[in-house]
């Protein structure tokens, strides 16, 4: 320990701050201060000596040198032992043990980033399968209550429409007098007819029996099951039969060609299932005996022309469709189509006489009022 035997040394070692800061700041920027080799020698032995309580009589004398009232320079104090801390230098054990922390932290900080990285890697595939499944499971729902809900309905929907056109000319036929004998007809006439509970007629084959009509339909099936339907079979169902109507008759004589329609019924006969149209407008053999069934998927539409005949009676009737589903054909109901106000389809005959009979005059395009209500020339 210093004690006071040695006043020169101790105000040698005891610097002010005044001295001592322009060193660390220069120290602290990075400026090393170079010291002699000499110095340096000095500065182990001073260091050892102040440790052990003895001064060196060279650090003494110098410090007995430096001239009353005037501050150790520099270079003194490098020869004193004093010198500023200086940053450690690569090689030095405190460099190593400071580049070995760096080289650990960046370790750490590569373990943590790929840590992190492998969370989010694993959270975004974790995420990714379970949005999959769940996507996965909302469209079998939308599936499944899309099923459900065909199975509430009917295999097929159905629109009609009627079907004729120029080769079956202007035929009307309703069950009471309408127009009470005027001699011409004006206005919406076939509006009167229908209000009065009649309807239109088409014209049948060339070789047809007497009297006989013809009732054409366009209808427009359209599957409704979620896997698609089977239609394997067409009927037609007769409601009730009654005489020929004979209240008045609109008879307009048939332009043009005559078309061919897909499927025939004839209400007369007791065979009631689809028949084929022969070239000549006959009713041939069953119509599924040349054909496949007709397939059709969900919101699929297929038209079918209809001809009805009858020579005989008035008709009520209905058609009937045997329906199964794709995936089970074996298993089938029957869809009944109607018109599309729901009441049933109507057929008659030309009955021998009326009540009032028009015939349409095509120079004048005017209906006149025939001198006999009885047809003959049918």
């Amino acid at each position: 320990m210093l004690d006071g035997r040695h006043p020169r040394l101790l105000g040698s070692l005891t610097l002010s701050w005044e001295s001592v800061n322009p060193l660390l700041l220069t120290a602290s920027r990075g400026v090393c201060v170079p010291s002699r080799n000499k110095g340096r020698s000095k500065h182990k032995q001073n260091d050892t000596r102040r440790r052990s309580g003895r001064a060196s009589p060279e650090g003494a004398a110098e410090t007995a040198q430096a001239p009353a009232g005037r501050r150790p320079s520099l270079e003194s104090s490098r020869e004193g032992g004093v010198l500023p801390s200086t940053p450690n230098r690569p090689g030095s054990p405190t460099g190593d043990s400071s580049a070995g922390t760096r080289e650990n932290r960046i370790r750490s900080w590569a373990l943590n980033a790929a840590g992190t990285a492998a969370v989010i890697l694993v959270t975004a595939a974790v995420s990714y399968v379970l949005a999959a499944k769940q996507g996965a499971r909302e469209q079998q729902g939308a599936i499944d209550a899309q099923r459900v809900t065909a199975e509430g309905k009917p295999a097929l929907s159905a629109s009609v429409d009627f079907a004729y056109g120029d080769q079956d000319g202007d035929i009307w036929v309703a069950p009471n007098k309408v127009f009470s004998g005027e001699r011409e007809l004006a206005g919406d006439v076939h509006q009167k007819v229908v209000s009065a509970g009649g309807f239109e007629l088409g014209t049948p084959p060339p070789e047809h029996p007497k009297g006989q009509t013809a009732t054409r339909l366009r209808v427009t099936i359209v599957g409704q099951r979620y896997n698609g339907v089977v239609v394997k079979d067409i009927k037609v169902r007769v409601l009730r039969r009654a005489a020929p109507l004979h209240g008045s008759l609109l008879l307009g004589p048939p332009q043009g060609a005559e078309t061919v329609s897909e499927v025939g019924f004839d209400l007369d006969s007791t065979d009631v299932t689809a028949r084929e149209i022969e070239p000549d407008g006959q009713l041939g053999t069953g119509y599924w005996r040349g054909h496949q069934f007709i397939k059709l998927a969900q919101h699929e539409p297929q038209v079918i022309e209809v001809t009805a005949l009858t020579a005989r009676d008035f008709c009520e009737w209905v058609l009937e469709f045997e329906v199964a589903d794709t995936d089970q054909v074996t298993k089938s109901e029957v869809v009944e189509v109607r018109n599309n106000d729901g009441t049933p389809f109507r057929s008659t005959p030309v009955a021998g006489g009326y009540d009032e009979r028009y015939d349409f005059d095509f120079r004048a395009a005017k209906w006149r009022l025939a001198d006999s209500g009885q047809v003959t020339d049918w």
